[in-house]
């Protein structure tokens, strides 16, 4: 291995090579979790948009390539049976150059069709194309939904037990045309979660939904007012409770969220895998080392009812 033997020749660079290595794993991870923390638990980061042929190029939407990275491994899947169009050791991304086109680093499947899933490699267990078969953790997405993405949430049907759905309201959703933030909007956002009992302590958005809440406040000639929130996080005040946004929330949604009835229940934090003591591997037949990353946790709640969501918003 290149970095190994380059470290002989200095005194502890092969740990600092190491730790770089290590801490850069982590990095993504976490980003990764942050994805996970979001989304339904399907594993499915986008759909492909259309027909790519056999070329390199990948076009994608619902809701792009937000969620890809430049060097992800990934896997293609048909919907209908969760079988991959991909070969078994996936395809690399080589780079992400829009908000709906990667380059990949080998041509596609000719079988590839509009509206498979996208997943990373790995994501699911590749059956039956069924939220039992993804191993990723389930997210704001599914959770705080009316059954339109998660008809079943921690095992328990929402066709069989309504209550197990957020609170809605009549214009929650606009049926996937994108409509103004309004602040009557956010309004009957908060005040159907209050009738169902809820204690709303913050609101989620993307990067775009927060500053269009931003740009109505100032269009209402009303102060835009910022509140310091813990771990470094920042966000502008609503009716008391800070809209706090992130890079990775779901496009044209915002949440109303109660965090007393969200948990992430961890079986095991970040670690290493080094149950043979030793957290480096060597890969078989190949000049190289390998290390595994883990984290078993799930993210839940217990009263579904507590938050609410406002869709197709600009």
């Amino acid at each position: 291995m290149p970095v190994i033997e380059a470290a002989d020749r200095e005194e502890g660079a092969i740990v600092r090579a190491l730790n770089s290595e290590m801490e850069g794993m982590t990095t993504d991870l976490k980003k990764d979790i942050n994805y996970q923390l979001i989304n339904d638990g399907t594993a499915v980061r986008c759909l492909v948009n259309g027909d790519p042929g056999t070329g390199t190029t990948l076009t994608v939407d619902t809701p792009g390539s937000m969620y890809l990275r430049d060097g992800m491994l990934i896997s293609i899947l048909n919907p209908s049976s969760g079988v991959a169009r991909t070969s078994s050791t996936g395809l690399t991304i080589t780079s992400v150059d829009s908000d709906t086109v990667a380059t990949m680093s080998a041509a596609l499947d000719s079988t590839v069709a509009d509206n498979d899933w996208v997943i990373a490699y790995g994501g699911r267990a590749g059956a039956a194309a069924t939220l039992s078969d993804s191993y990723e953790m389930m997210g704001l997405k599914g959770i705080i939904d009316d059954a339109t993405y998660c008809t079943t949430l921690h095992n328990l049907s929402r066709s069989s037990y309504a209550w197990w759905k957020c609170s809605t309201f009549a214009d929650d959703d606009n049926s996937g045309s994108n409509r103004d933030l309004t602040i009557p909007l956010m309004q009957s956002m908060s005040t159907a979660v209050e009738k169902n009992g809820g204690n709303t302590q913050a609101y989620l958005a993307s990067l775009e939904v927060r500053d269009a809440y931003a740009a109505e406040l100032v269009s209402d000639k009303r102060y835009v007012n910022t509140m310091k929130l813990d771990g470094g996080w920042t966000g502008i005040e609503y009716n008391g409770k800070p809209v706090i946004a992130d890079s990775d929330m779901l496009p044209n949604t915002l949440f109303a969220v109660d965090f007393d009835h969200l948990f992430l229940m961890e079986m095991a934090d970040f670690d290493w895998m080094d149950k043979d003591g030793a957290v480096l591997s060597r890969v078989s037949g190949y000049d190289a080392y390998e290390a595994v990353l883990r984290l078993y946790a799930e993210f839940t709640t217990d009263r579904p009812r507590s938050f609410g969501f406002l869709r197709d918003v600009q």
